[in-house]
């Protein structure tokens, strides 16, 4: 499953295992709770919830997206 971690100015996709926007909601919350700047989410996530940072592209198809800015969770479909 990929997810885009989106931070500001500044977009992440991870890769993991598979959930549904509940579980996402609840992981991401979770994370939140564990940092202290906001630009660390992303590695804070990949390590409690065994995903991987990979290359971002623009042209990668992402299952969610966490809008920090927002604090929402979406399919990008």
């Amino acid at each position: 499953m990929l997810v885009e971690i989106d931070v500001f100015f500044q977009q992440v996709i991870v890769w993991g295992p598979k959930c549904n926007q509940c579980e996402l909601k609840r992981m991401y919350d979770d994370a939140l709770t564990r940092v202290t700047h906001i630009e660390e989410l992303a590695e804070v996530f990949c390590d409690l919830y065994h995903f991987e940072i990979v290359p971002y592209s623009a042209d990668l198809r992402v299952d969610f997206v966490i809008d920090t800015d927002i604090n929402q969770i979406y399919s990008p479909r």
